[in-house]
């Protein structure tokens, strides 16, 4: 969309909008927009399919529940991400103090996507997905997903979590930062997101114990996309949600 001012109406959204690039001479850019717009639908089109298959997937799922989540992408809030990592000194950092911090360096910390699912490409290996619950219980370990030849990578999200009734679980996964002596990294990230106005609740018979209240999406993504930019305390989860037996 157009270039609108930080205070316009236009601008009071959840996400945002786009602020897509002056392609005043600059010839390379010339098709960036219309490209960009042509991958998003496209990107939607494959997830539309991979939902429809996944939610048919789960077992003792209640018709009338799985066409509601189905039909909450019809007016999607899905997001597209261009990323770059660029190279890093991933040996050792040097803090203020003077001393050597020698752990680890990640492009993106470990987090789990909100929505329904995302569609990744990468250029090089740095994706690693946790193969336990949490890192905070300690109960798998950190396995790379390197990019494969004209393949994209599938992730699940927080919402199918739920629609699963946590049958189908969105994997925690974070990116290592790119090592100085590699080529830098970039990747793209298609999240496929329902309607803000989406009640996500698992979509299992109801003579199966339920294991997630009902979610408003709008409020689950705003929660989340203020916790992207400031420090508001314990960043909201799904576990909020969770029904624990009696």
């Amino acid at each position: 969309g157009p270039d609108f001012d930080d205070n316009a109406i236009d601008n009071y959204m959840i996400d945002g909008t786009n602020r897509w690039p002056n392609v005043t001479n600059k010839p390379n850019l010339t098709n960036f927009r219309s490209t960009i717009e042509i991958y998003y639908r496209k990107c939607a089109q494959i997830s539309s399919v991979l939902i429809d298959a996944l939610l048919s997937s789960i077992d003792d799922f209640d018709n009338e529940r799985k066409n509601i989540a189905f039909y909450s992408f019809v007016n999607h809030t899905s997001l597209f991400r261009l990323n770059y990592y660029p190279r890093t000194n991933t040996s050792i950092d040097i803090q203020a103090d003077g001393s050597i911090d020698s752990s680890p360096k990640f492009g993106v910390s470990h987090h789990t996507d909100s929505g329904g699912l995302t569609l990744i490409w990468q250029s090089s290996p740095g994706l690693e997905v946790y193969t336990g619950s949490k890192q905070e219980f300690n109960d798998g370990v950190w396995a790379p997903v390197d990019p494969q030849p004209n393949a994209m990578t599938v992730n699940i999200g927080d919402m199918f979590q739920v629609w699963s009734n946590g049958l189908i679980k969105a994997p925690e996964h974070r990116v290592r930062a790119t090592p100085i002596s590699n080529h830098p990294r970039y990747s793209t990230a298609f999240f496929f997101n329902p309607s803000y106005d989406s009640i996500v609740e698992p979509i299992i018979n109801t003579n199966t114990k339920q294991r997630y209240r009902p979610i408003n999406w709008g409020y689950f993504r705003r929660q989340r996309f203020l916790g992207d930019f400031a420090d508001f305390g314990k960043e909201i989860q799904i576990e909020d949600f969770y029904i624990p037996d009696e």
